[in-house]
């Protein structure tokens, strides 16, 4: 329990720090080392009640009720941190050897049967490089002759 829920704290980041290990230690895998965070975060807010134990100070009796329940949290942590910690069983070990993926070529058929078979297929149109977008060709309906602008295609001539 942070100090901040029990009186007005001069560190309000004990609430924000106390909610935060609580939130992470319900959603984690390794709640124990969240837990025991929240222990050592419990000891920080026993230091700073600890101050105000002077005998000076008019709420006395507060500081040490506020002291007595965190100490009570504090204890149930303890107890949640050494119960997780006892629970908590070996991790599974890790595949130290490699998969062989040798015999495997990633295709359904053998190459020989593969090969030639997408000789027939045509790019649908919506898959295509649009008009705008392709280059321009010397003579063509969308090149400029005479400008020296675009070129010819590889494997043709450029005609005027």
């Amino acid at each position: 329990m942070c100090v901040a829920r029990q009186a007005r704290c001069r560190y309000p980041v004990c609430t924000a720090a106390c909610s935060t290990r609580f939130r992470t230690a319900l959603s984690s895998d390794k709640a124990a080392a969240w837990i025991w965070g929240r222990v050592g975060g419990d000891a920080l807010d026993m230091a700073t009640l600890a101050t105000g134990l002077q005998p000076d100070n008019p709420k006395k009796d507060n500081v040490e009720m506020a002291l007595a329940a965190v100490a009570g949290v504090a204890a149930l942590d303890v107890v949640c941190g050494v119960s997780l910690a006892r629970h908590a069983g070996p991790k599974p070990r890790r595949r130290l050897t490699a998969i062989d993926y040798g015999r495997r070529s990633g295709f359904p058929k053998p190459a020989e049967q593969m090969r030639g078979a997408a000789r027939d297929f045509e790019v649908p149109r919506d898959m295509r490089t649009p008009e705008a977008l392709r280059p321009f060709l010397i003579g063509s309906a969308t090149g400029l002759p005479g400008t020296g602008l675009g070129g010819a295609a590889p494997g043709t001539t450029p005609s005027n």
